[in-house]
């Protein structure tokens, strides 16, 4: 498979081509964070829905029915000022399916009927979240991590509804413009023909004139501290313990710290410390992990450990927890840990070199950075490269139990207590 990269003033391009493929996926990303607020991030999080609602041309239904009769889909994400639209179809539909793209990004409907619709939708999903102890406990910690001007700053489901009425079909055609005069990164893989007619495209869809917003950060201190969100219909107890921490993608740190929490909590996985001890040994819970979070281009990111424990199990959850922590934090990684993580992280580097589709989406993620192919090659070796003292030493750095969050969402009434009273002894 090669890769080749393309770059102007107003976008940047990779290809991936496979000369045999029967499928084409193309990632198109804009980033266009300047500054974060309540009204934006709910504008932000209807316009995913509402910009799919058809085009000026298409209806909803016919806009729907033409993509499923190609077999295609187009999706969109919206999260943290990152706008990315997937356009999916087998190649020989992908020319028509692209069509249909670049008609819904030229000539967006934004109807008064169709956002009525979105805005119900909206209300409902919201209402639900509002119940997801899991979600609300990472909402909690971002929350308390970030300042309100900062992309990684996250408002609750219960302050998202206070602003959905007040928004009109002009928020939407706004933001919609904001995006179509912002730098374009575009990656896709398939065959020849794929590439040079995402290529196309993406000439028609780059702005003439290049907004280029200064996004605004706003890190807070790191302070030991617990944050509650009751929610009395849960079983049980969602927690996210972290912190924030100085350091972005590109500092030296980042790959040994990257590694220890690999091997403290594998994310996914079970063979972190975490999971083979308070999972496995203990039965506390059924999942806990830990990892890096947040760190995009050069901002500062944060990392955390999730969880979820029964209240009458909280505080012995939390114990075996910061034990673990604590725990690497005196003896480190061990020679055995050490070499079994480089295997792993070895080998999945191998799975995702092995498809196209999951080299598209890497590439795609590296690209969406700032990454060169260079640089992204660089960043993995580096992953793979660093020493047992490293990894040791960078977690001594950046990890103080003493100065973690926790943030806790579910029935949390009856051990709200003891669960400070636990933090203010670390």
């Amino acid at each position: 498979m090669k890769v080749e990269t393309k770059e102007s003033e107003t976008h940047s391009f990779v290809s991936l081509l496979h000369k045999d493929a029967q499928t084409a996926v193309a990632y198109f990303s804009v980033d266009i964070h300047s500054s974060s607020s309540l009204e934006l991030e709910v504008t932000e999080y209807l316009y995913q829905e509402l910009l799919l609602s058809g085009t000026k041309k298409l209806s909803r239904e016919a806009f729907l029915d033409e993509l499923n009769k190609l077999g295609s889909s187009i999706s969109v994400s919206l999260s943290d000022g990152v706008v990315t639209y997937v356009v999916k179809s087998i190649a020989t539909n992908y020319r028509k399916t692209l069509v249909l793209f670049e008609q819904l990004m030229l000539e967006p409907a934004f109807k008064n009927s169709e956002l009525e619709r979105v805005k119900k939708t909206a209300k409902n999903i919201l209402n639900d979240s509002a119940e997801d102890s899991r979600y609300i406990s990472h909402a909690l910690i971002r929350k308390n991590l970030y300042k309100k001007n900062d992309r990684h700053y996250t408002y609750l489901p219960k302050e998202l509804l206070t602003e959905i009425d007040k928004l009109t079909t002009n928020h939407f055609v706004s933001l919609h413009k904001t995006i179509r005069s912002t730098y374009l990164r575009t990656t896709v893989t398939g065959d020849q023909k794929t590439i040079t007619d995402t290529y196309s495209v993406v000439k028609k869809l780059s702005p003439k004139e290049v907004l280029s917003p200064v996004a605004e950060q706003g890190q807070s201190k790191p302070v030991g501290k617990v944050v509650f969100e009751a929610i009395p219909s849960r079983q049980n107890i969602d927690f996210n313990i972290g912190a924030p921490l100085p350091i972005t993608l590109h500092h030296p740190d980042y790959a040994a710290l990257n590694f220890g929490l690999a091997v403290l909590g594998k994310w996914g996985g079970f063979a972190g410390r975490l999971m083979s001890t308070v999972r496995e040994k203990e039965g506390l819970t059924y999942g806990i992990y830990a990892k890096l979070d947040g760190f995009y281009h050069n901002e500062l990111g944060y990392w955390r450990i999730m969880t979820f424990f029964s209240p009458d199990k909280a505080i012995e959850g939390l114990t075996s927890t910061f034990r673990e922590i604590k725990g690497i934090l005196k003896g480190g990684v061990t020679d055995e840990e050490f070499t079994r993580f480089k295997n792993i992280l070895k080998t999945q580097q191998v799975l995702v070199n092995d498809s196209a589709s999951s080299r598209a989406a890497e590439l795609h993620s590296f690209h969406q950075q700032g990454f060169s192919l260079e640089e992204m090659e660089m960043f993995k070796t580096r992953l793979l490269n660093v020493t047992k003292a490293e990894v040791n030493a960078a977690l001594k750095k950046y990890i103080e139990p003493s100065k973690l969050i926790i943030s806790a969402a579910g029935p949390i009434a009856s051990v709200r207590k003891d669960i400070t009273n636990f933090q203010k002894k670390q």
